[in-house]
């Protein structure tokens, strides 16, 4: 899973309740930006991966629009 923003925070909670030192925000945001870019394109071969899976799957089971185009039913959850 991907997040956007608590990372740092994340991390030195964690460390902390291990009690574990914790290296500065700048060391891992230097980190971060530097393995961003993989993680980013790991997760989006997985995402493109799935797609195709599921586009498959669609076309297996019939549920194609008139032009051919896989119908891919998206379930979400709203937690109010």
């Amino acid at each position: 899973m991907l997040m956007a923003g608590q990372s740092f925070t994340q991390m030195k909670e964690i460390t902390s309740s291990l009690d574990m030192p914790c290296c500065s925000k700048d060391t891992f945001y230097h980190f971060e930006k530097k393995l961003w870019s993989t993680i980013h394109d790991a997760a989006w071969l997985k995402m493109e991966a799935a797609a195709k899976e599921e586009a498959c799957l669609a076309m297996a089971a019939g549920a194609v629009d008139e032009a051919g185009i896989p119908l891919i039913a998206v379930v979400t959850c709203s937690m109010a």
